[in-house]
């Protein structure tokens, strides 16, 4: 019973840790890497429910690393297509600003500490705000659970139509 928790801890610590090392979450880049650990922690405990039961006397060594590896994966990728659509949205502000004249006042970026144009930045802090009124925090914790019962820790194996998927992204 004892291990069957533990390794359900270790899967779902693996995503969700995957999750928050690309994952756009307003404010956090800016402060101590410690607040992504503990950010990870604190969503893997509030996931206790939906935690897999797994058997670890039937596990071998190998197996139990190649489904850390394969969740670590997962969650990377996860992170990874939500940074790719907030960029291209950036992206688009940066382009915006700079046809509609503000190519000239720049400011510096608070999450990037360079100069970016003022419409990124305003698109930034809105974003931000946005993020937080809509409730977008507490649908990261949901997700974070749906995937967990979509893809259950241990049935996600990396293959060469989702790395293809992740490219064309």
């Amino acid at each position: 019973m004892q291990s069957s928790t533990l390794f359900g801890f270790l899967f779902v610590l693996a995503r969700v840790a995957g999750i928050f090392v690309f994952a756009p979450i307003p404010g956090i880049k800016e402060g101590p890497d410690s607040i992504r650990v503990m950010l990870s922690l604190a969503i893997t405990v509030a996931l206790f429910p939906v935690w897999p039961r797994v058997d670890g006397l039937e596990q071998s060594m190998g197996k139990l690393v190649i489904c850390i590896v394969s969740e670590s994966a997962m969650g990377l990728t996860i992170g990874l297509g939500v940074a790719f659509v907030t960029e291209a949205l950036q992206m688009a502000a940066q382009v915006a600003g700079l046809q509609a004249g503000y190519g000239y006042a720049s400011t510096i970026d608070p999450s990037s500490q360079s100069d970016s144009s003022v419409l990124l930045v305003a698109a930034q802090i809105f974003s931000g705000l946005l993020f937080f009124a809509a409730g977008l925090d507490r649908e990261i914790l949901r997700a974070c659970a749906l995937s967990l019962q979509s893809f259950p820790p241990g049935k996600f194996l990396l293959s060469a139509n989702m790395a293809e998927g992740i490219i064309r992204l």
